[in-house]
């Protein structure tokens, strides 16, 4: 009975209206987030790092640090640059 004609005919035509229907809401998602983006000049995906309380502090910090020649982590333990100083000062000695 899964292939009687009419069965077929009502699967195509529920298949065809759900992608319609899909593809409708896709065009409305679109245009929206194109006046959001025109608007403010953000949309979608998450904040970003300043834009809640207390990270601007960090953000001003970050910048104080780098302008006295302090590099981020990962700059750190890629750097040839550090000194015997820095790199000895970890190393658990009297």
């Amino acid at each position: 009975m899964a292939n009687d004609p009419t069965r077929v005919l009502l699967r195509q035509m529920m298949g065809a209206v759900a992608q319609y229907d899909k593809s409708m809401i896709v065009v409305k998602l679109r245009a929206a987030r194109q006046r959001k983006k025109a608007r403010t000049g953000r949309c979608e995906s998450a904040k970003p790092y300043g834009y809640y309380p207390g990270e601007k502090a960090v953000i001003e910090r970050m910048s104080a640090l780098r302008a006295q020649g302090w590099a981020s982590t990962v700059s750190l333990r890629n750097s040839t640059r550090m000194t015997s100083s820095r790199a000895g000062g970890n190393s658990g000695g009297a």
